[in-house]
């Protein structure tokens, strides 16, 4: 899958864990909900400039066990409702905290 934006800016959104505002780890042991937070964090950084979900043109995500994929499939989907992002899953050994289970970066692209 190809997506080749008309843009004006991108915006790169560096990987992000399952840490609330706070500082905390939501859902330890719980990918599902650690992907939920995930998402949260992310729609707050796209909405702090300026974009939508619906900006994004490519999602990676990162996570320890590909056995949990149903549960961050889930929380993906009510994320991003119908839109499709180019993406790409990779299961990995570890993440830098052995509490994180899952990571997500994205790029979304706008206009002006």
């Amino acid at each position: 899958m190809a997506i080749v934006p008309a843009t004006d800016r991108l915006i790169y959104v560096s990987g992000q864990v399952a840490i609330d505002e706070s500082g905390t780890l939501v859902g330890k042991g719980d990918a599902a909900k650690q992907a939920e937070q995930v998402f949260k964090n992310i729609h707050r950084i796209l909405t702090d400039s300026g974009a939508t979900i619906g900006d994004i043109v490519k999602l990676n995500w990162y996570f320890r066990n590909m056995g949990d994929r149903a549960g961050i499939v889930a929380a993906r989907d009510r994320f991003l409702g119908t839109h499709r992002p180019a993406s790409t899953a990779v299961e990995v050994s570890r993440l830098v905290n052995e509490d994180w289970l899952i990571e997500v970066d994205c790029v979304a692209a706008i206009r002006g």
